[in-house]
């Protein structure tokens, strides 16, 4: 999201009637930033990690690492995030993880 569409100093109040008020949306690099904490919270003592999506596949992709080989922590990613989920998991991923 272009994060000049919620600034409100600058928008004329006829603009800002008809947007949701702050908070209603939240700046790509604030959703990026929460992502990122996330998966670094995840990988946090994790021997295994799956990276997959997290529909259906990819959690029952998950069910069946952690059924094979025990503890496996999942970090979501979606067809258009995996390259951003894999440099994290390879960033926060403790030495030696699978």
């Amino acid at each position: 999201m272009n994060e000049w569409l919620i600034d409100g100093d600058r928008l004329s109040l006829e603009r800002k009637s008809v947007l949701p008020g702050e908070g209603f949306f939240r700046p790509d690099s604030v959703e990026r930033e929460r992502a990122e904490q996330q998966v670094a919270t995840t990988l946090t003592g994790a021997e295994t990690v799956v990276v997959a999506d997290p529909d259906a596949d990819g959690l029952a992709c998950t069910a069946f690492v952690r059924r094979a080989g025990g503890q496996a922590e999942l970090v979501p990613a979606g067809p258009s995030e995996l390259q951003e989920a894999v440099a994290w998991t390879a960033e926060y991923s403790e030495p030696g993880a699978d």
